[in-house]
C-alpha cells in the first residue's frame, strides 16, 4: 500500500479511513469453465469431469479529505479434482 500511495502522491497522514473486505470461495466446477490460471502437473494436460476452483474476491476503499478511492480484484485458480495415478510424486 505504501508504494501505491507514493505512486499516487497521497501522503499517509492524509488517509482518513481504509477498508479491505476479502472473500475466499472453494467450489467444484465443470472442466471447461473459463479461469485466469490452471495448475497442472509437469506440463501434462489432465482431464477430469470436474475441477476444484478457488476464487478470491477483494474490495477496498481508501478515503482522504479530497477523494475516495475504490478497488476490486477477483483472482480464480483451478486444479483437477483427482490427479491421475500416472503422475509420479517427486
Amino acid at each position: 500500500m505504501t508504494k501505491e500511495l507514493s505512486a499516487q502522491q497521497i501522503p499517509v497522514d492524509a488517509i482518513l479511513r481504509a477498508r479491505l473486505a476479502a472473500t475466499l470461495l472453494f467450489t467444484e466446477v465443470p472442466w471447461n469453465a473459463k479461469t485466469k490460471e490452471t495448475f497442472l502437473s509437469d506440463g501434462r494436460v489432465v482431464r477430469s469431469e470436474k475441477m476444484h476452483q478457488r476464487a478470491f474476491d477483494c474490495d477496498s476503499e481508501v478515503a482522504t479529505d479530497e477523494a475516495i478511492y475504490h478497488s476490486k480484484l477477483r483472482e480464480v485458480q483451478e486444479w483437477p479434482l483427482r490427479w491421475p495415478e500416472t503422475f509420479s510424486k517427486s
